[in-house]
């Protein structure tokens, strides 16, 4: 009896996949033998690229391989995120995805990827924000700085990092809350915004810790308030926002690796592998606190769920907000 078209191509689609599952698993095996790249969407010197360079060396030393941070700034981290949307599906380029590489998707008309262009890895980890000003400001305390700024509608200037991008979005909304006239002015990445901050070349700047600490530290800025929903061992003398009557203001931003679409299963795998491993060693833990991080732990799934509502969390803001974003 002669197989049907029907059957033919059932068998045909079984055998496929067996021969794609066995191919994966073999690179599998065989993964890594060159070294990868982490592509980070900022310039040097920024938290996020902080955070990439401290993730990398571990991941690296896990996989016998080097995994050479590079970095991509511009296009509210689009050019870095197409980069790798872009890539070959073999798990040897990787993004360190931020809250605005998801929440693009939402807040622009055209964006060169979508949610879909990736494969979850892992989350590595959620910070809270701080504002900086300019240690020049003759202000020491949130009341004093808006007071100060309400009078000056106009005056002065405030850091986005591209359009749509955690620092754009935060500063809005404090903007519209305190009622305040501050001009936006865009910096590729946090490094050179916080050389700009520190000169007194623009006055205000909502950052994560890591990069605002060294600054406020050597007396060049100063931090008022945090995003935390309490105050941060590192920054005991940091208020947070909520306690200075701005409980909105409570909303951080997360850090995670993603792969492009349609990476082989195991390579997936065994990049999360590492990524867990990562996150629990002492070391890189002691690091994330003095950077005032957490880890955050979620499956792939539940990390993809959480890019979308959070995404989803930003594109309301802008609408309610009513903010054109369009490249």
């Amino acid at each position: 009896m002669r197989a049907g078209p029907r059957l033919l191509t059932v068998i045909f689609g079984a055998l496929l996949g067996i021969v794609t599952a066995g191919l994966a698993d073999a690179l599998a095996q065989t993964f890594p033998n060159r070294p990868l790249r982490l592509v980070v969407p900022y310039s040097a010197g920024g938290s996020t690229d902080l955070l990439a360079r401290l993730v990398a060396q571990h991941m690296g030393e896990a996989l016998g391989q080097q995994v050479a941070v590079v970095n991509k700034p511009g296009g509210a981290a689009m050019i870095g995120a197409e980069d790798v949307a872009r890539s070959p599906a073999d798990g040897y380029s990787l993004l360190l995805a931020t809250t605005a590489v998801g929440a693009n998707t939402v807040l622009y008309k055209k964006v060169p990827y979508s949610l879909e262009s990736f494969a979850a890895v892992s989350p590595v980890a959620v910070a809270p924000m701080v504002l900086a000003v300019n240690a020049s400001l003759p202000v020491d305390n949130l009341a004093g700085f808006i007071a100060y700024a309400k009078a000056r509608p106009g005056v002065l200037n405030y850091v986005a990092l591209g359009r749509g991008g955690l620092t754009h979005l935060v500063s809005e909304r404090f903007l519209a809350l305190a009622e305040l006239k501050i001009v936006e002015v865009n910096f590729p990445g946090a490094g050179p915004a916080q050389t700009a901050l520190a000169g007194n070349h623009v006055q205000v700047f909502f950052d994560s810790i890591p990069s605002s600490l060294p600054f406020a530290q050597s007396g060049q800025t100063r931090l008022l308030a945090a995003t935390s929903e309490q105050r941060m061992a590192t920054l005991p003398n940091v208020p947070t926002f909520a306690e200075l009557g701005y409980p909105q203001m409570t909303k951080g931003g997360w850090y995670g690796i993603l792969a492009p679409a349609g990476t082989p299963e195991p390579i997936l795998l065994r990049l999360r592998g590492v990524v867990d491993g990562t996150l629990k060693l002492p070391a890189l833990l002691e690091r994330l606190t003095a950077l005032g991080a957490e880890p955050l732990s979620l499956t792939p799934a539940a990390f993809d769920d959480y890019i979308r509502k959070d995404a989803a969390y930003w594109g309301e803001i802008v609408k309610r907000l009513g903010i054109q974003l369009d490249n």
